[in-house]
């Protein structure tokens, strides 16, 4: 086992690069703990590596702030903030306050309602 290994090293040697080590003892048989050569994969198309750079650049490096999703943190606190003020606004019925119609009714009919109401609930 150990003298097929330096065969193989020196027939590689003897090649002056043409084959890597483990090119040359994948052709021996007996040799199945070393693994088979890596296949270098297809190159990156200049379309796909220019959109990986911009969505890179997006999430933010050194020079440039974050850009990606909402870009200003504080903006979109401002519109959350401002999305449930309206929601609250309109929940509570505040729309509604400045719709009701003023009513002419003085302090004396005033008391004399409350007094009805009063007597009515309480039997005074």
């Amino acid at each position: 086992l150990l003298a097929s290994r330096e065969q193989a090293f020196q027939s590689v040697q003897s090649q002056r690069g043409r084959l890597t080590a483990l090119q040359a003892a994948d052709e021996e048989p007996g040799y199945e703990d070393v693994p088979p050569p890596r296949q270098r994969g297809e190159r990156i198309q200049a379309g796909m590596r220019s959109k990986l750079m911009e969505e890179a650049k997006s999430l933010g490096d050194e020079e440039t702030p974050i850009s990606a999703g909402f870009g200003n943190p504080y903006l979109l606190a401002i519109v959350a903030i401002l999305i449930l003020g309206v929601a609250s606004y309109f929940q509570l019925g505040l729309d509604k306050v400045a719709s009701v119609k003023p009513t002419d009714v003085g302090d004396k009919d005033l008391a004399d309602r409350v007094m009805k109401m009063q007597e009515s609930m309480y039997g005074i």
